[in-house]
């Protein structure tokens, strides 16, 4: 193998010596030095994150747990404003005198009287399912069944202008048995003979609407109630 003369070792030397000084130092190539440790920045939080607020929808109307709608229509009863005799032109006069005094008050609907003749009974004629309501809003039957059940929820001692019947002017002409059912008399079939069955609008129990009889002669209210 063939050596290199000392002059050229020596040149190669100096330049390996030159080329060290020169270059620059990289950085942790000194043991004594440790690195700084690495900070993991925290990430930023938005509303995508789990925990982000959850937004409720409305209840659609259509879906199966709405709530059902309720299927009975308020309907208004009153006891007639004007003291009527007993000459009513039967259940079909009655029935006109009950929806007269409604429309007059702008009541809306069909009435009809809660009045019996032999062979027509109050209760059949009464044919909605109820609630009837006072016309101040406040329950008088919650349902048909109630209605001939000989209690009432409360009096039914309001008129169609919402004032109550004074006591000593409050009996009504019926001819009804508490359970709607014909009891009679009936004044000649309401045409003003004999005697006639009367209820009492101060009373919500069997009393509303069988009390005692009247004479025909007298002037009595009728109870109204919306078909």
């Amino acid at each position: 193998m063939r050596l290199c003369s000392p002059a050229i070792t020596c040149l190669l030397l100096a330049g390996a010596a030159a080329f060290a000084c020169s270059s620059p130092a990289i950085e942790g190539d000194d043991l004594g030095v440790p690195l700084p440790e690495r900070i993991t920045p925290t990430p930023t939080r938005d509303a995508t994150t789990v925990d982000a607020p959850v937004v409720v929808q409305p209840r659609d109307a259509a879906a199966p747990d709405a709530a059902p709608v309720d299927a009975y229509r308020e309907l208004h009863a009153f006891v007639s404003s004007s003291v009527i005799s007993s000459s009513l032109g039967g259940l079909a006069g009655a029935d006109m005198k009950c929806t007269s005094l409604a429309a007059a008050q702008g009541l809306k609907g069909t009435y009809r009287a809660w009045l019996s003749i032999n062979g027509s009974n109050a209760a059949t004629r009464i044919t909605s399912a109820g609630p009837w309501r006072l016309v101040t809003g406040k329950l008088v039957a919650a349902t048909h069944a109630q209605l001939v059940s000989g209690q009432l929820s409360r009096p039914l001692n309001k008129d169609e202008k919402g004032v109550i019947a004074p006591v000593d002017e409050d009996r009504v002409w019926t001819g009804t048995a508490p359970d709607g059912t014909f009891s009679g008399p009936e004044c000649g079939l309401w045409s003003g003979a004999g005697s006639g069955r009367v209820g009492e609008a101060e009373f919500s129990d069997s009393r509303w609407s069988s009390s005692t009889t009247e004479a025909c002669d007298q002037v009595n209210r009728v109870y109204c109630f919306e078909l």
